[in-house]
């Protein structure tokens, strides 16, 4: 696999040895080029900032290189779309946000029933979203996984309803 931009982004392996004064090797430790199975994949992009100061996405502990350059490259496509992927938004904030967002096409009574409902709801207060597209203002994924869905999940599982009996 390449990238389709080299310029955005690279792959490298990793690994947490250290030093004789306790400091990482990182992408330096000797084993590295030695083991094969040694350390684990990461990626690092540069990102667009308003400011003019560099700054770098880093993600590390994919089992191999495909791993990680799919991550890669799954994160520089919703980049593409606009999707903003944050990894701290929790559960709740997400749903507030959602209702937040669907204020206007909901009636007045449904809006304050929903909202009555979530806020008396308890969510885990720490619980990161399990969905990507937060901020694209899409609706919270099924019950099946996150969204969006992998490419070669298998088709749902669940049954039709099946009619009664005569």
């Amino acid at each position: 696999m390449s990238l389709p931009d080299p310029q955005r982004g690279r792959i490298y392996r990793r690994c947490g040895c250290r030093d004789a004064a306790g400091r990482q090797y990182g992408a330096r430790c000797p084993r590295l080029n030695a083991q094969s199975d040694h350390g684990r994949w990461a990626y690092a992009v540069d990102l667009p900032s308003a400011s003019g100061k560099r700054e770098t996405r880093r993600r590390s502990g994919f089992p191999d290189e495909n791993a990680a350059l799919t991550a890669l490259q799954r994160f520089l496509a919703a980049e593409r779309t606009g999707i903003t992927l944050d990894e701290t938004l929790t559960v709740a904030e997400y749903l507030t946000e959602w209702l937040l967002s669907k204020q206007e096409v909901l009636k007045a009574t449904t809006f304050a029933g929903t909202t009555a409902t979530s806020t008396t709801t308890s969510y885990p207060p720490s619980a990161p979203c399990p969905c990507t597209p937060c901020a694209t203002g899409t609706s919270p994924p099924g019950p099946e996984g996150s969204w969006p869905p992998a490419a070669d999940a298998p088709p749902s599982t669940a049954a039709a309803p099946s009619s009664p009996a005569r």
